[in-house]
């Protein structure tokens, strides 16, 4: 069964990268402040400020997400650990992404 993915910044780098391997395994809700130029099978786009309430209410209620995905709180928090913790693996060189 697929699920119905809520992607919030999808037209920035590690949002791109997560519809790039999305590969028509899950519905995905792309929400983006302008048009961005990615498009793919099962992706939809909804131009949406995400500081407007409203509108993000609307948009729960009319998608209805099981997955909500924020690419950029995701960084930050790593950004954060990372700045604050000289033993993080990363900084101490035992961090390898694949």
């Amino acid at each position: 069964m697929k699920r119905k993915i809520l992607l919030t910044g999808g037209g920035g780098f590690v949002a791109g990268n997560i519809i790039s391997q999305n590969r028509s395994r899950n519905i995905v809700e792309a929400v983006e402040q302008r048009e961005a130029a990615i498009t793919g099978e099962n992706l939809t786009w909804h131009i949406l400020d995400l500081q407007d309430s409203a509108e993000l209410r609307h948009l729960f209620h009319r998608v209805k997400p099981d997955v909500i995905i924020r690419p950029s709180l995701i960084v930050g928090l790593l950004l954060r650990v990372w700045q604050s913790c000289p033993s993080f693996p990363c900084r101490a060189g035992r961090l390898r992404i694949t």
